[in-house]
């Protein structure tokens, strides 16, 4: 198998992964051919991160679960390519401000949420106007999250601030 055939066939295995997690066609936007770079990882031979033609990180590929934690620049195309209220995790004002910071979303923050999300999903976190503030994991089941009022609804992976973004754990 040559190095061709190999980043072809990891870039074909990613854009599956992203067409289960997202819909369909997420995977090929998120994961343009010719256009996409790995590093890998050295204990799995597998891909680690997957990075843009410009060196920012898309996604990285979580062996543990088999699916794609998203980075600022994944972040931004499935806000780009998806139509409100996919993925998003709708919150108040004065939240917003804080998760674009990096720092989680509670509970009581929540204004709306696309109720077809999972506990363990990726979400974006936006304003009513659906500006994107940050990329995480949701936390608690969608139902849950507008009617409970204490606890994280969305652990916070990247913020996105307008000029410089911070990575907050």
């Amino acid at each position: 198998m040559s190095i061709l055939d190999e980043k072809e066939f990891f870039r074909f295995m990613l854009v599956n992964i992203a067409n289960y997690q997202f819909g369909l066609p997420i995977g090929e936007r998120l994961f343009p051919r010719n256009e996409i770079y790995f590093i890998f990882s050295k204990f799995f031979n597998r891909p680690k991160q997957i990075l843009n033609s410009h060196g920012e990180v898309i996604a990285t590929l979580d062996n543990a679960t088999g699916t794609l934690l998203l980075h600022r620049a994944g972040a931004r195309i499935l806000h780009a390519e998806t139509t409100s209220p996919r993925f998003r995790v709708f919150v108040s004002d004065e939240s917003f401000a804080f998760a674009r910071l990096g720092y989680n979303v509670f509970c009581k923050h929540v204004t709306s949420i696309d109720e077809d999300l999972r506990v363990g999903s990726e979400v974006l976190v936006v304003n009513n106007n659906d500006e994107l503030a940050a990329v995480g994991k949701l936390m608690v089941p969608a139902s849950a999250a507008k009617v409970l009022k204490k606890g994280v609804a969305v652990k916070v992976r990247w913020g996105l601030t307008p000029k410089t973004e911070i990575k907050h754990k």
